[in-house]
């Protein structure tokens, strides 16, 4: 084959897959889950220990957006030291 006629027939391949592609993305919808479950989110409250570091975290509350209010019983202590008005050595 010449080489005008190459570029030419990839041309036409190129376009051809381009318009299969559309056809099957539009005759596809998304993906729905319409047997999702819902999760309760406030299963995470409560008070877990976090095995690779020895220490507690306590998760207070979830927030509609995500983001946690939580502690470490490090932090906890040191804010009952503070309010005591005791010194921990090393802070």
């Amino acid at each position: 084959m010449k080489k005008p006629a190459i570029i030419i027939l990839s041309f036409v391949a190129a376009v051809i897959l381009l318009v299969v592609i559309f056809i099957l993305k539009r005759e596809s919808p998304d993906i729905v889950l319409t047997n999702a479950k819902t999760i309760d989110k406030n299963l995470l409250v409560g008070n877990w220990l976090r095995t690779d570091a020895g220490y507690r975290i306590l998760i207070s509350k979830i927030n509609d957006n995500g983001s946690l209010e939580a502690n470490t019983l490090i932090q906890i202590q040191l804010m009952l030291a503070e309010q005591a008005g005791k010194k921990i050595p090393g802070t």
